[in-house]
């Protein structure tokens, strides 16, 4: 029995170290191959707080934004592309695209927008389309007259709406390049941008952000409706 044991030890520990050599060469290969680190993160945990904190507070944004028949679906996909695009997460990429082919979206539109291309764009959603990208560009702090002209073309209610979603999706973005900034920062090549600590407190709050949001606007809802 004593011999039995012994040999699952022995079995057990060279397994341990077959796996603990090839996790090692997967890792130097991982460095060796990872760029540095670019794309915009959440530098700062209390930005992420600021941004969840804005729609807790006023969950009739997002309600208001999900039932604007102006913001037509294909509109929102596009907008969901062009701030995508700048930032650069291949995560909201990836779900973005999808979004949009179900809306009717060509492949070859869909892959354009996402490198700041919008000649298929229709007319009316062209300003739309340039104030996503420019919001996106200035790191979410965008000129007043390009508000002014948002406002103008699409009257208060919907300029109000697109910047909700805009936002929104900004955050996303944000998380998603934050979390590639961690394992970036594991190969060896961590954003300028962001500390490890930082990094993990982000994606602890992450966590939280969809589950609390929600609750917020079912609770905004319901008392809507009474």
């Amino acid at each position: 029995m004593a011999k039995k044991q012994t040999g699952y030890a022995l079995l057990g520990a060279a397994v341990g170290v077959t796996v603990a050599a090839v996790l090692a060469r997967a890792y130097q290969r991982a460095r060796a191959v990872c760029p540095p680190f670019q794309r915009r993160v959440y530098g700062d945990a209390q930005h992420l707080l600021e941004d969840m904190r804005a729609l807790i507070r006023n969950p009739w944004m997002l309600s208001a934004m999900r039932n604007n028949p102006e913001l037509s679906q294909p509109l929102v996909g596009r907008v969901m592309l062009a701030v995508t695009g700048v930032n650069g997460c291949r995560y909201c990429s990836y779900a973005h695209t999808r979004y949009a082919l179900r809306q009717g979206i060509g492949g070859e539109e869909a892959a354009r927008l996402l490198t700041g291309e919008f000649d298929d764009v229709p007319m009316d959603e062209v300003p739309a389309i340039l104030f996503a990208q420019h919001f996106a560009e200035s790191a979410g702090d965008p000129d007043h007259a390009a508000i002014q002209r948002l406002v103008e073309h699409y009257g208060s209610t919907t300029a109000r709406d697109l910047l909700t979603l805009i936002r929104l999706i900004t955050m996303t973005n944000l998380i998603g390049n934050t979390f590639d900034a961690l394992l970036s920062r594991i190969c060896g090549q961590p954003s300028p941008d962001s500390t490890l600590l930082n990094e993990v407190a982000i994606l602890s709050l992450s966590l939280v952000a969809g589950p609390v949001v929600g609750m917020a606007t079912a609770r905004d809802i319901l008392l809507g409706s009474d």
